[in-house]
């Protein structure tokens, strides 16, 4: 069995097609060190926020940012990544995950890559 695989999960909350002030507020409320802002990669001109969801962090404020938005179900949700060397592996999402996610909803998606 070998000792050094490679292993990376992630956590994202992500909104695809993200207004300037939603983009704004929630730089505001988490500030950049768990935020990204990058163009969709199916059209450049529509931009995805991107925020990682860390254990201990305090993500309430955001929520309700969240909540209070008007957007479209199927424009944001849970993002978990798995990447690995491995062929064949798993993912478990964690409580604090789980928590932010039955609190704002709308969709949970997975990607797994063989590096």
């Amino acid at each position: 069995m070998r000792n050094d695989s490679y292993r990376s999960e992630k956590f994202i909350f992500r909104v695809i097609g993200a207004s300037d002030e939603l983009v704004e507020n929630v730089l505001n409320v988490l500030g950049d060190s768990l935020v990204r802002v990058n163009n969709y990669y199916k059209n450049k001109d529509i931009v995805v926020v991107s925020v990682e969801i860390k254990q201990g962090v305090d993500y309430s404020e955001f929520v309700s940012l969240v909540k209070n938005s008007k957007i479209e179900k199927k424009k944001c949700g849970l993002f978990a990544s798995l990447v690995t060397d491995r062929d064949s592996s798993g993912i478990s999402v964690p409580d604090f995950v789980l928590d932010i996610f039955f609190e704002i909803g709308y969709s949970l998606d997975f990607s797994y890559t063989f590096v």
